[in-house]
């Protein structure tokens, strides 16, 4: 049985508020370019190259069999149940139409340029050398969108050449992204569920009903209504916790190339700032109910009045280096000292947008070289009980304050994801099949779950944790807490 956290999007109740401000980034934003001269993972999708349709894959004798779920049906299985597909079909809906209108643009959805950037193939590409139309479009978030421009490597991928070839060979002399790379396919997952260069979902787009984008890559890739087109082939049985962490990674890369993106902008006077997006919605959207001091005991992380930077990417991000030596091989990675830097400017009243964009892209650099590394070295194998344990320990005592007498932080984000990465571990290492000593995680995680839990009553399009209870969450963590240390408090 699996119970995994159901949440991550959300709109604000106060939504109408903002809508006047919707204007202020209806035209399209110049796209900033970034050097990058340090060392980068391979496998982001470049902004050029000639794109196939995606019929161009469905032969029978290629990938359109018409098995769903087996090799050699990738075409009708991503056909009939990937929410990719029908990513461009959702541009024609009132919830769509609303958003246009609110935001004062005069293009429908399914021709505005945002939009495209991430529910299709992007007009800005080339299709067979000629400009996209809306047939083109209608294929959604169709193969190329994922593995790359396939006019280099469509022909020759199914030859034995090809598979001899290096995953790092294969993009860099065809632009075929190795999608089997976790390090490869999070960082492009995250170039539109978290935001890239080229695009992203601020907060007139959500204020306007957008959903608000929070990024968890193994709770899409491990949900029960995402159909995927493939098998995952890796020799290690606990790959939900690889994934989990990769994933964590590259989604905040993403979010921090993004902030450097944005603080360029405004450094020129260009875009607001600071982007409300930024910050953590439940800092400033929560309920006031004087029963539940969402502060009363928590550490004093940042000051008061300021709302937490990014806090549903941060969550974890001290956690980094030592993790990865638990679950990849490899050289060890000193503490992420750019990024911290990074979160302590942004946590500021006042945050100078020129500074933001230098410390932004030296963090960057660091997680980039993060994902290079795992990319190198790989996972460790053979992992035992103890180290997942260890690693649960971890998760919960970040959670707490020194005295372990409450939450570190009372923000929502902040709860959601300790309680989805311990939900990785547990489920990634068997779930209540699993060791007895990680089985015994059930009764605690359905508690965490239940405390973060979104009014299940509302009839709102978008739901927020109205009465979330930190005490709850509390408890539940703390149990965690002692289930993995003993009572010296040693891991």
């Amino acid at each position: 049985m699996y119970y995994r956290v159901a949440v991550l999007f959300v709109a604000f109740a106060t939504a109408g508020l903002f809508v006047a401000q919707a204007t202020r980034s209806a035209a399209r934003a110049p796209v900033i370019e970034s050097a990058h001269a340090h060392e980068q993972p391979y496998g982001m999708i470049q902004p050029n190259g000639m794109y196939s349709v995606a019929t161009s894959c469905s032969a029978a004798s290629c990938h359109g069999s018409g098995i769903v779920k087996q090799a050699g049906g990738e075409y009708t299985t991503w056909m009939e149940g990937d929410p990719h597909a029908k990513a461009f079909g959702v541009l024609y809906n009132e919830v769509s139409e609303r958003m246009i209108k609110n935001l004062g643009r005069k293009e429908p959805a399914y021709r505005d340029a945002s939009c495209l950037k991430c529910h299709g193939v992007d007009e800005d590409k080339q299709l067979d050398g000629e400009k996209l139309d809306d047939r083109n479009h209608s294929e959604a978030v169709s193969c190329d969108a994922c593995h790359g421009p396939s006019k280099n490597w469509i022909a020759i991928h199914y030859q034995p050449s090809w598979k001899a070839m290096s995953d790092k060979d294969k993009f860099e002399r065809y632009g075929f992204v190795p999608s089997k790379d976790l390090s490869a396919r999070s960082l492009n997952c995250a170039a539109c569920h978290v935001g890239a260069r080229d695009r992203e979902v601020n907060h007139d787009l959500i204020a306007a009903g957008h959903p608000r984008l929070s990024f968890e890559y193994t709770r899409y890739h491990f949900s029960d209504k995402y159909l995927k087109h493939w098998v995952e082939k890796v020799p290690n049985p606990d790959f939900e916790v690889r994934s989990w962490f990769v994933g964590q990674v590259a989604s905040l890369r993403a979010a921090v190339d993004l902030l450097a993106v944005r603080a360029e902008r405004a450094s020129r006077q260009n875009s607001p700032w600071p982007e409300f997006s930024e910050s953590s919605c439940y800092s400033c959207h929560q309920g006031l109910n004087p029963d539940f001091p969402r502060s009363a005991g928590a550490d004093r992380i940042r000051p008061i009045g300021v709302p937490g930077w990014q806090v549903w990417y941060l969550s974890l991000a001290k956690l980094v280096p030592q993790a990865s030596q638990m679950l990849f091989q490899g050289d060890a990675i000193s503490s992420l000292t750019a990024l911290e830097n990074l979160r302590i400017a942004m946590e500021t009243t006042n945050p100078d947008p020129a500074k933001i964009a230098k410390l932004a892209e030296k963090a960057t650099a660091e997680l980039d070289a993060i994902l290079a590394r795992f990319q190198r070295g790989g996972f460790s194998e053979n992992l035992s009980v103890e180290t997942f344990t260890r690693l649960g320990g971890m998760i919960a005592e970040s959670a707490l304050n020194a005295n372990r007498t409450a939450l570190k932080d009372y923000d929502w984000d902040f709860a959601a994801q300790h309680t989805l990465a311990l939900t990785a571990i547990y489920h990634g290492t068997g779930g209540s099949s699993g060791p007895p000593a990680i089985a015994a995680w059930k009764p605690a995680l359905l508690k965490l779950r239940t405390a973060i839990a979104f009014d299940s009553k509302s009839k709102d399009r978008y739901d927020s944790p109205k009465d979330y209870d930190p005490k709850k969450t509390y408890e539940a963590i703390r149990a965690m807490y002692d289930l993995t240390h003993n009572a010296k408090g040693d891991r």
